[in-house]
């Protein structure tokens, strides 16, 4: 069978291109830039580091890897993905986690009996420990999700006390809580109560202010931060000072203050 001229010269052309490809660095990463969205919590160069793109071909790069390896390294990390701008040049755009406090472990001085079934919520309420350990915020903090991470600042930040002894960097916690906690901290802003540190003891929320605050964070929390604002625009009408607030029953108990 007799080859014609293209059917020679087709796989010549091939292997000179491909050769071309490889000797010259067409098709391979030679720039890396990188973009992060929300609050920095890993600088360019570290983060450059450990993505090992620049000087690969585009088809070395495994995308999918490239995200999960750095996520797994960089917990404050929420994705990765990369962006190709010019034939030699790639984007690596980063989304940082958004933190909604800083977090602290501590263990309760007493063990706290929340569900005594046969008690009445008054004298449950009675009970509550309002007393907060002196620790202050570190570099841990975690966002709506649960995940703990690590943030330069956050002196900005509510601090949470969790009753958990063994609280990590990377660790997931519950995040039903704290998809609630979004919410809590901006229902307190919204009706001008100032909090700068709560505690949670399993699912119930105690907040060191004044007055002091106690939620069940896997009850109805729109009622309860809904009861707690027409208390409060209650006692401001009648003048009346407030000491605590227990929302955590269907009718919340409040302890006034004794008249001066």
């Amino acid at each position: 069978m007799k080859l014609n001229k293209v059917q020679v010269l087709t796989p010549l052309v091939f292997v000179v291109v491909s050769i071309a490809v490889w000797q010259l660095g067409i098709l391979r990463v030679s720039k890396v830039s990188v973009s992060q969205e929300g609050i920095p919590c890993i600088s360019d160069d570290v983060l450059l580091e450990q993505t090992f793109i620049q000087d690969n071909f585009y088809w070395e790069i495994d995308q999918a890897r490239l995200e999960s390896e750095v996520i797994v390294k960089f917990p404050c990390v929420l994705a990765v993905s990369l962006k190709y701008k010019f034939i030699n040049e790639a984007e690596v755009i980063v989304k940082n986690r958004k933190p909604i406090a800083a977090i602290k472990s501590y263990r309760p001085p007493l063990p706290v009996l929340f569900d005594n079934k046969e008690a009445t919520p008054s004298s449950t309420s009675a009970v509550l420990n309002w007393s907060f350990p002196d620790l202050v915020a570190e570099n841990e903090v975690v966002d709506k999700s649960g995940k703990v991470f690590l943030a330069s600042d956050t002196s900005w930040l509510p601090l949470v006390l969790i009753d958990r002894h063994d609280l990590k960097v990377g660790d997931d916690i519950n995040d039903i809580l704290f998809t609630n906690l979004t919410e809590i901290f901006s229902k307190f802003s919204e009706v001008g109560l100032s909090v700068y540190r709560v505690k949670i003891v399993g699912q119930y929320l105690m907040t060191d202010s004044s007055p002091g605050i106690a939620l069940n964070l896997e009850s109805d929390i729109k009622r309860q931060l809904a009861s707690l604002q027409l208390i409060l625009s209650k006692s401001k009408i009648e003048q009346r000072e407030v000491s605590s607030i227990d929302l955590r029953f269907a009718k919340p108990v409040v302890v006034y203050s004794p008249k001066k």
